[in-house]
């Protein structure tokens, strides 16, 4: 093999430590590319290889490092190692010819006999070929051959994600932007054990069995969503699309001494690109049927070289809706998007770096629309038996009205990071607001028997800082922090009962005559007339309609502070422990008022506090290289709460102890990756969902266990052929749950019951085969599938609260020029299977309403990119 050693660098770098800190900014490429621009970034000589570094792919590096920490990031994951001679200067080669005496261990001890490498090396030998493509890699890098290691924050420190000792996925934004991620609900067909629904103008997300089905801001989620640091505190905000991202990762399990809040499901981290100061430009567009149009921009300059740079990105993204309505022949389920972003990069010095962001969405659509499914006898007054028609199938959805959910999101945070020495000081201070306004159908039918308007808004600011460092000779990390959020809460929903309006007039007594015959026409909106007479909120006007309305407005005040430490025993085994306390404080102002039934409150104040000791004790050990096995044990909390449809009602806290062994392993020299985890869940006072007059009224469950097993492989299977796949099972069950059945007003024994939302079984997978093009890049052809077994939207497993299982598929194909272009075709849906994607069985229009996920799709997008993002 031809060793060719290249000189970068000036001789008078010869005599400098290697710990000196520079501020980075190379983008992920091919590795020899990516050690000129280091050197040259870092002012330092380095020898390396060119035969071993240009069939590789380095990482991208953005931001100050030392110079050692900061070539083991740039090259994690390439098979690559460093050494440091005597003179200072820097050398990186092949790990398998690396030598003893030189080599500076950068990652995990490699000491041991890799006894599990050489079993693994075995059995996958008889599946790989001689050649692969890395996943995420270039795609004109056709030698590209070992799977790209992805650095991630998951513990507020950067580390790969292998070497993460908890269940973890995380995507790259090749990922995101190969797969069309936008949002929570795409991002359920990537990760194992998380479901999505949207429930009218809420997010339904689950994880391994754990999350909330409440329709209003009031509802805390179970599943937490971080943008760039900071906690969505609008549950609605899971509903929105998120665009220009550059990783994302899903933490399974409580998460209950770093993160701030309500985490007892797990985390869903979303981060967007950072400006560099390197000049870029991306941009792209896409049709598809139903007149979809997305259009996306996206930039980055230097302001003040090495100093000051900007990035700025606009989507809008458009379409026709998926359905007809027969009642006046318009489409429903449209929807219109428009969301920008700008952050500035200000680095003052080499150890000062302050990110401010802004951020704005605008949602306007009817997307999804209430379908009537099917009347259940006995559980309330059917839209069916007053002549109300529903369409038959996912094809058409019947409404009598235009509905309407218009959602507007926008923020502010400063992201400030200070290196002091050894000590490292973080500030992320955000301001935030999400506005929802609806006037939509709420029974799916040709009749107005159960319309809703009004809304729901949320400001929230947030304070967190961080301090973390090294003590014990390095062999301790550390993290201390304090965390304050308040939050005000505003909630306004009218519900209009028009084709009951004659029923009730027949039925309610006029309480001015004696005989007391029925109310007159318009009798409801009569004080004098109607016994149960009340105004409207927030108007109070009376109506001639039956109505029931609801308000809420609350405060919220939460406040913590969190210690957390890693100490290495040895080079291959290390401890880790964390400690969280707690303090929560809400107190709300509530009415609840109709014409038909008794106004049972009005302005009426509550106030409640909790307080809560988490925690974290986990253990992890290499068990040989690059085989990682862990077990941990941890606490989650989410606060109680007050339930909006009904008066003086609060509910408990939940807690949730959890116990997880893992395996984290990458074997036939990094071309197969597969993680196992296996998790039992002691949970105590779930907050279960019932859905009363309407609203989600959350009662706890005593008592709840819940046990599965999740696997994650990553295959390069050679000859060009990649393989995916996310396995997961799982059990899940009431211990101690008896309750009252809204469906039927009878108490009713849930003990025994599979848990919301939670099905047994559930896989993605995806097969892609890439060949080169000659002289125009690479294409690439892909298949993925994402199944789920069948699961119940009540406690109850009532038959017709069952949402059957499916399969949903997608075909892709990719042609990268090798250059700026890149152009997808895709097909989602490509068997156009119809299925619910979110049900609800709702006793007051006496039946089961869903909604239904999107049909078979196609679209086109072609995307440009250039300088730093090329």
């Amino acid at each position: 093999m031809r060793l060719v050693q290249l000189i970068i660098g000036l001789c008078v770098s010869l005599l400098a430590q290697a710990s000196d800190t520079h501020t980075f900014d190379i983008p992920k490429q091919r590795a020899d590319l990516a050690l000129i621009e280091f050197a040259e970034q870092a002012d330092r000589t380095l020898l390396f290889s060119y035969d071993e570094t240009s069939n590789r792919m380095a990482n991208r590096l953005s931001g100050p490092y030392e110079v050692v920490e900061a070539l083991k990031l740039l090259l994690a994951g390439t098979g690559l190692s460093i050494s440091m001679g005597n003179d200072g200067q820097l050398s990186v080669a092949s790990s398998d010819i690396e030598s003893e005496e030189s080599n500076v261990r950068m990652g995990k001890s490699k000491d041991q006999q890799s006894v599990v490498g050489r079993i693994g090396a075995v059995v996958t030998s008889l599946l790989l070929g001689a050649g692969a493509v890395a996943e995420d890699a270039d795609p004109g890098s056709a030698n590209a051959n070992i799977i790209e290691e992805i650095v991630v924050t998951a513990q507020k420190r950067e580390q790969t994600a292998q070497e993460t000792a908890l269940a973890l996925s995380a995507y790259t934004s090749d990922t995101v932007l190969t797969r069309q991620i936008d949002g929570v609900r795409r991002i359920s067909q990537l990760a194992p054990s998380l479901v999505f629904n949207r429930s009218g103008t809420a997010a339904n997300t689950y994880m391994r069995g754990v999350g909330q089905d409440i329709a209003t801001v009031l509802g805390e989620p179970g599943v937490a969503l971080f943008i760039d640091g900071v906690y969505q505190a609008a549950n609605f905000a899971q509903t929105a699309s998120y665009n220009d991202l550059e990783r994302i990762e899903v933490l399974r399990g409580p998460q209950g001494t770093l993160y701030g809040r309500n985490t007892t499901g797990g985390n869903i981290n979303l981060y967007t690109k950072r400006p560099g100061f390197e000049q870029g430009f991306e941009a792209s567009l896409l049709y598809g049927d139903y007149d979809r149009i997305k259009a996306t921009i996206a930039g980055q300059t230097t302001l003040v070289k090495d100093r000051v740079a900007v990035r700025g990105s606009f989507v809008t993204d458009t379409n026709d809706g998926y359905r007809d309505n027969p009642f006046d022949g318009s489409e429903i389920e449209e929807r219109d998007i428009q969301a920008g972003a700008v952050s500035l990069l200000v680095a003052p010095s080499d150890t000062i770096e302050l990110l401010l962001r802004t951020d704005w969405n605008d949602q306007d659509d009817d997307n999804p629309v209430w379908d009537y499914l099917e009347a259940v006898p006995g559980s309330g007054l059917s839209p069916q038996l007053f002549g109300g028609n529903a369409a038959p199938g996912g094809n058409e959805v019947i409404s009598e009205r235009d509905s309407q959910v218009q959602t507007e999101h926008w923020g502010v945070s400063a992201d400030l990071t200070w290196d002091i020495n050894e000590i490292s000081v973080r500030s992320i201070t955000a301001y935030r607001e999400s506005k929802q306004d609806v006037d939509y159908d709420n029974d799916g039918t040709d009749l107005p028997f159960f319309d809703t308007s009004g809304g729901q808004s949320s400001e929230q600011f947030s304070q967190e800082i961080n301090v973390s460092g090294l003590a014990l000779d390095g062999n301790l990390e550390w993290i201390a922090g304090v965390f304050y959020m308040e939050q005000d809460i505003n909630i306004v929903w009218n519900f209009d009962l028009e084709a009951l309006q004659g029923f009730f007039e027949s039925v309610f007594p006029n309480i001015q005559n004696s005989f007391m015959p029925p109310l007159p026409p318009g009798g409801l909106g009569d004080p004098t007339l109607n016994p149960l007479y009340s105004g409207r909120l927030p108007s109070g006007m009376g109506s001639a309609v039956p109505f029931l309305d609801f308000s809420n407005q609350l405060d919220v005040d939460s406040s913590a502070v969190f210690v957390q430490g890693t100490l290495s025993l040895t080079d291959a085994w290390r401890v880790t422990a964390g400690v969280r306390y707690t303090d929560d404080e809400k107190t709300t102002l509530q009415s609840v008022t109709s014409n038909v039934s008794p106004a049972v409150c009005q302005d009426l104040r509550l106030s409640e506090d909790w307080q809560e000791t988490t925690w974290k004790l986990g253990v992890d050990w290499d068990l040989a290289d690059n085989v990682l096995v862990y077990a941990l044990a941890s606490r989650g909390f989410k606060s109680g709460g007050f339930n909006t449809g009904r008066c003086n009602n609060s509910y408990d806290p939940e807690t949730i102890d959890a116990y997880e062994v893992g395996l984290k392993s990458t074997l036939a020299d990094g071309r197969v990756r597969m993680n196992l985890a296996a998790f039992a869940y002691d949970y105590q006072d779930l907050q279960a969902t019932l859905f009363v007059n309407n609203a989600s009224l959350l009662d706890n469950a005593t008592d709840t266990e819940m046990q599965g097993i999740e696997a994650e492989m990553l295959v390069l299977a050679g000859a060009g052929f990649e393989f995916d796949a996310q396995v997961s099972w799982m059990n899940t069950e009431y211990i101690d749950f008896v309750t009252t059945n809204p469906m039927t007003g009878m108490v009713q024994d849930a003990s025994g019951n599979q848990v919301l939302r939670a099905p047994d079984f559930s896989y993605n997978l995806g097969v892609q085969y890439t060949m080169d093009v000659s002289g125009s890049g690479a294409l690439t052809l892909r298949y993925e599938a994402s199944h789920k077994d069948d699961y119940y939207t009540t406690v109850f497993n009532d038959d017709f609260a069952k949402v059957d299982a499916y399969t949903l598929q997608n075909v892709r194909v990719i042609w990268n020029t090798g250059g700026a272009w890149e152009i997808q075709g895709f097909v989602e849906n490509l068997t156009d299977e119809e299925y619910i994607e979110n049900q609800l069985a709702v006793a007051t229009v006496g039946g089961v309403i869903g909604s239904w996920a999107p049909p078979r799709t196609w679209g086109l997008q072609v995307r440009y990119r250039t300088g730093a993002y090329q």
